[in-house]
């Protein structure tokens, strides 16, 4: 299967976990953004190259219409986690093409400040290892952390990612440009999800 194909596929915008609902970022939603963004700033910079400004309104709607522009071109699903009593926005997660490979994808997530400790992000997650290997074929799925970012390691890990090792040096520092750190990776692949894939179930 190659990424044309790839863009044929009828991929939902929404799916549910048992506590979330988890939904592509739409047009709109840059003021929701904006302000998650905002209340999480200071957890945040320490691991990503984007948090060190909050952005503004018009900067982070920009963003997001670029986000909702991919899931179309199937290039990435860019998630947003909402609890589905209040439709509060709790954070981000997103499923991205690795272009190595049309069929190697990669999660990449964060979880608004006050949410922590729950199992919101590990949950997330979990539908959306399952949402890759389902709606977008995937064969292998990857997740990177930062060495020192302890809790993104862990979700890996909840999620039964495999650690494949540590890369040294993989990439500056996103706080301090002139430092380098090292990259913790995990993937699961096709065959370790089908072996276990009502653990990675989706709700619709």
């Amino acid at each position: 299967m190659d990424a044309n194909t790839i863009r044929l596929l009828d991929v939902p915008d929404t799916c549910r976990t048992e506590r979330l609902v988890l939904r592509v970022v739409r047009p709109g939603d840059g003021e929701t953004i904006t302000q998650a963004k905002a209340d999480s700033m200071e957890r945040l910079q320490p691991w990503f190259p984007w948090a060190q400004e909050v952005g503004s309104v018009e900067e982070n709607e920009s963003w997001g219409r670029g986000v909702y522009a991919a899931f179309w071109n199937r290039t990435s699903v860019g998630f947003e986690i909402r609890l589905p009593e209040n439709d509060e926005l709790i954070g981000m997660i997103g499923i991205h093409n690795r272009k190595i490979d049309p069929l190697f994808w990669e999660l990449g997530y964060w979880l608004r400040t006050g949410h922590e400790g729950k199992g919101y992000m590990t949950e997330a997650a979990k539908a959306c290892t399952g949402f890759a290997f389902e709606y977008l074929k995937a064969e292998k799925v990857i997740i990177r952390a930062d060495s020192r970012n302890t809790p993104s390691q862990k979700v890996a890990e909840r999620c039964g990612y495999h650690f494949d090792g540590t890369l040294r040096w993989y990439e500056k520092d996103a706080m301090d440009p002139e430092k380098r750190i090292d990259m913790c990776f995990y993937s699961l692949i096709r065959p370790e999800y089908e072996a276990n894939q009502d653990f990675y179930k989706v709700l619709q």
